[in-house]
């Protein structure tokens, strides 16, 4: 008799929690993707050893019709937000995060001032490591999968990452400033503009002025050469064994 009252009460409680839980699920809020993201501006310092990406993210964003009062962006669910900062007035501004899918997840921010632009600065960081999966079949042309990894190995940073904010269907400009350890050299899209080994860590400064549906960030163990014809330069990164 005990054992059935137990045994009621436990499918009760798991029943209430279910019923809690899709309850959650069914009254999360709608995103807001009805906004373009102009630019972004990453200052980071990866750590492959630890697998870490620390960042900050400077967006100029141009809001649509509607004057939203909440923006709704996509981020790695390992990367935890530290601060989000209004560029024009200084305030920090509040974010609710919920589920998005295996790879992402949505955090909305709540917005003080309803202009048509904005210029907002996302803190965050964390783990960014999904090892590779060998391709045990035609390798040659399907290859070795990931979705992202920051690793003794080398680096992979891609659009399913998620390893900045970001939304469906944005076409952005990029600026990136970033820094790892010797002997790991960037490589990422766009103008290498300035390079500097200081304290046995190289720092970088990226830029692409036309506008992209994602950035693709790769960094390994390179010897670079480097020359220029007719005032064009030419970079050749050799993979150190």
């Amino acid at each position: 008799m005990d054992r059935i009252f137990l045994g009621k009460n436990l499918l009760i409680l798991f029943s209430l929690v279910t019923i809690l839980w899709t309850s959650e699920e069914a009254f999360a809020s709608p995103p807001n993707f009805d906004f373009n993201i102009q630019s972004h501006h990453l200052i980071i310092q990866m750590d492959p050893s630890q697998h870490i990406l620390k960042a900050e993210d400077r967006l100029e964003i141009n809001l649509k019709s509607g004057r939203p009062h909440t923006l709704s962006f996509l981020l790695h669910p390992n990367l935890k937000i530290a601060r989000i900062v209004d560029l024009r007035t200084g305030q920090s501004l509040h974010w609710s995060e919920t589920h998005f899918s295996v790879h992402a997840k949505r955090f909305d921010v709540s917005l003080q001032k309803t202009e048509e632009s904005l210029l907002l600065s996302i803190f965050y960081g964390g783990p960014v490591y999904d090892p590779i999966v060998k391709e045990r079949g035609l390798q040659f042309v399907k290859g070795d999968q990931t979705t992202g990894l920051i690793g003794s190995e080398g680096i992979y940073l891609c659009l399913t990452t998620h390893w900045y904010p970001t939304k469906p269907d944005s076409m952005a400009r990029f600026r990136v400033e970033a820094t790892i350890p010797e002997p790991f050299r960037i490589v990422t899209q766009g103008e290498l503009v300035a390079e500097d080994l200081k304290d046995g860590q190289w720092k970088s400064k990226w830029t692409s002025e036309l506008p992209t549906e994602s950035l693709t960030l790769v960094a390994g163990k390179y010897s670079v050469k480097r020359r220029e014809v007719g005032g064009i330069k030419f970079y050749m990164r050799l993979r150190n064994i």
